[in-house]
């Protein structure tokens, strides 16, 4: 029985950085593709502009602010993938990037962005599904489905205008890939929490 769940628990781990990594690559080809960030960075951009903080201070600030909604709401959705994924994400996409150019050219760019959208999705559902604790953006997504009975694609999608709407209004830049991530990344979520048994 012990052998059976130290088995379990290596597995989910396994699941646990396979997703965060794949995270990290599609927050990567998002920024490599240049034609718009994904919608929680524009909200960061936005606080960035508005408050005079630096980038990363923003993201941090805002990850913070939300896990501690998330702790308040439902304590237990907070464990190990929590803080790795604060940790792991940023190191991922920054380290991917020395690996991975700039879009070289509009079909490229197109072909990147498709790429990040569908990597980031199935990324944010393996993490999901290995329930070691959720991060910051996953667990907001999460809160509005339990709260609100919503599809989870559908709580992403109304997570992510929010971002988009709330980052524009404070200053944050939007583009097609913005928009093209708000629409598709939900389903996408949601498709692949279905396959791995989650939903």
């Amino acid at each position: 029985m012990w052998v059976s769940d130290k088995k379990q628990l290596t597995k989910r781990f396994l699941m646990l950085i396979v997703g965060i990594f794949l995270i990290g690559l599609g927050v990567c080809l998002y920024v490599q593709a240049d034609v718009g960030a994904e919608p929680f960075t524009v909200l960061a951009q936005g606080v960035a502009c508005s408050t005079g903080l630096q980038f990363g201070r923003a993201m941090q600030s805002l990850n913070i602010v939300i896990i501690l909604i998330i702790l308040v709401a439902d304590r237990h959705r907070i464990g190990l993938g929590t803080l790795l994924s604060a940790i792991l994400v940023g190191f991922f996409a920054d380290t991917l990037m020395n690996w991975i150019p700039h879009a070289s050219s509009t079909l490229v760019a197109v072909l990147m962005l498709m790429a990040a959208v569908i990597v980031m999705g199935v990324g944010v559902g393996i993490f999901i599904t290995a329930d070691l604790g959720e991060g910051a953006v996953e667990g907001l997504m999460l809160l509005i489905h339990r709260r609100t009975g919503l599809e989870v694609r559908w709580a992403r999608v109304l997570m992510d205008f929010g971002c988009v709407l709330v980052g524009a209004l404070l200053g944050g830049s939007i583009g097609v890939g913005t928009l093209v991530g708000a629409f598709c990344t939900g389903p996408i979520i949601q498709e692949t929490l279905r396959v791995l048994g989650y939903l």
